[in-house]
Order: structure tokens, then sequence, then C-alpha cells
């Protein structure tokens, strides 16, 4: 007789849902947030990483809620890595018919 081993499955986080531009634009909002994340990526001493994190800020078709420059920016326009990751997942799990 065989054993069949059955495991709850993991519970989904951020990290599982990566964001769609309108979905992430969405997002920054609601926070309203923007003018903040602006201001964080402007104030960044180095140059490079500035003109990097602007890019991936306003260019990226995607988001993932693992990339860094979030726990990074985060403090500075005055949210938790737990605001974000509420908010991530309130918009990441709307349902498919929600306006686009």
């Amino acid at each position: 007789m065989s054993v069949i081993t059955i495991r709850p499955a993991r519970a989904k986080t951020p990290h599982d849902f990566p964001l769609r531009r309108w979905q992430f634009l969405a997002m920054v909002s609601v926070l309203q947030v923007s003018d903040k994340i602006e201001a964080a990526i402007e104030a960044m001493p180095d140059e490079f990483q500035r003109a990097v994190a602007k890019a991936r800020y306003l260019s990226s078709d995607t988001y993932e809620r693992s990339d860094p420059l979030f726990d990074q920016l985060a403090p500075a326009v005055g949210l938790t890595a737990s605001d974000i990751d509420t908010a991530w997942m309130q918009i990441a799990t709307m349902p498919k018919d929600s306006p686009q």
C-alpha cells in the first residue's frame, strides 16, 4: 500500500504576482505616492543608480515585488513593506473583468 502525502498549498504572496504596468500605476495612484517616488529617485546621490531607477520606475512593462528598489524607496515615500504588500495583493488579485 502506498502512502500519499498531501501538503497544504503555500500561501500566495506579492512575490507570486508580477504587476502589469497599468496595475502598478493604479497602485501608485491609490497610494498617492507618485510625486514622493519621483522625489526619492531624484534624491539618489549616484547618477547612474538614479538614471536606472528612474527608467525602471517609468518604463517597465512588468513590476516584480522582489525588486529591491521597492524596499529601498519605501521609507522615503512613507510606506512600510507591509503597506506595499497589502496594496500589491489588492491590485494583483482584482477580478480580471475589472476596468483596465
